[in-house]
């Protein structure tokens, strides 16, 4: 319930774009990744790793919309230093999965849409514990 009110407040202050990705700010990090499964990428707009990713995040995003179970997110870490050395981000794109406020696991394989929705589903398969408890 949290996290959808989070996320109708994003959408009525315009911080969301119709698409169901959604961008995360400082402000707002601990209301998203609260309650539930949510997937972020952590990047800079000047990294071109970053840049190759974003159209594939996108249509990850794209391909979960309708899924309540999780929700694909993006973090731009030049605007948001303070989340992304918390989430100890050192490297750009950090794929970074949680559940209810805590991390799950960092994903470190391949780029293309097919593996990173493996990924994804395997996650929301699992039970797996938390590696470690955070929340700003």
């Amino acid at each position: 319930m949290t996290k959808a009110i989070a996320l109708l407040g994003l959408f009525l202050l315009g911080s969301v774009t119709p698409s169901p990705l959604i961008s995360m700010t400082g402000d707002d990090i601990n209301n998203v990744l609260s309650e539930g499964d949510c997937f972020v990428s952590f990047y800079t707009s000047r990294c071109q790793y970053c840049k190759d990713l974003a159209p594939i995040w996108v249509a990850l995003a794209m391909e979960f919309k309708y899924d309540d179970r999780i929700a694909i997110a993006q973090v731009e870490c030049e605007q948001n230093r303070r989340a992304c050395e918390y989430y100890d981000v050192m490297e750009y794109p950090s794929l970074v999965y949680f559940r209810d406020g805590k991390e799950i696991d960092r994903y470190h394989g391949g780029r293309d849409l097919g593996q990173i929705r493996n990924f994804v589903k395997q996650q929301l398969r699992s039970g797996i514990s938390p590696v470690h408890g955070s929340s700003l």
